[in-house]
């Protein structure tokens, strides 16, 4: 086995983001951002910062690593936004799912795809849905889904 020798701190170059400033209210930059929301689709939010640090050591860079914590909330806001997008369509094919429970709520939650945008010869992923809604909800019956407007 070949051990890998360090780097040296002089020859390597920074990512050309590095010095990117922060955006405002926050402690990093949209391309840090950006790159935890991606990463965190692969790995996770817990592993996220983890590879972001191993990959920092790997090649000599001085990163500022964000938390999982801060991943994390980077994506739910993400996940908000995407739900106050406006989506008017008269096309929409749903699948409304009901069935998780939390004590005494049920969250239901509506995908949808518009009819235009179905996968021909292909099954069907979760990453060509759109979430219509998440919402909580006290009953499972069709009037109560009929009076959230779904």
């Amino acid at each position: 086995m070949v051990a890998l020798s360090p780097f040296d701190p002089q020859q390597v170059q920074q990512p050309a983001w590095h010095n990117d400033r922060p955006l405002s209210g926050h402690q990093h930059s949209a391309r840090m951002i950006a790159l935890c929301c991606q990463l965190c689709l692969l790995v996770g939010f817990r592993a996220t910062p983890k590879v972001l640090q191993c990959i920092s050591e790997a090649f000599g860079m001085k990163l500022k690593i964000p938390s999982r914590d801060v991943v994390r909330n980077w994506n739910c806001r993400n996940g908000v936004a995407m739900l106050q997008e406006p989506n008017k369509a008269d096309d929409w094919i749903w699948m409304i799912d009901h069935s998780v429970q939390l004590g005494k709520m049920f969250v239901l939650v509506v995908l949808g795809i518009r009819r235009v945008d179905l996968p021909e010869g292909r099954s069907l992923t979760r990453q060509a849905m759109s979430v219509l809604a998440v919402l909580p909800t006290t009953s499972r019956d069709k009037e109560e889904v009929v009076l959230l407007g779904f």
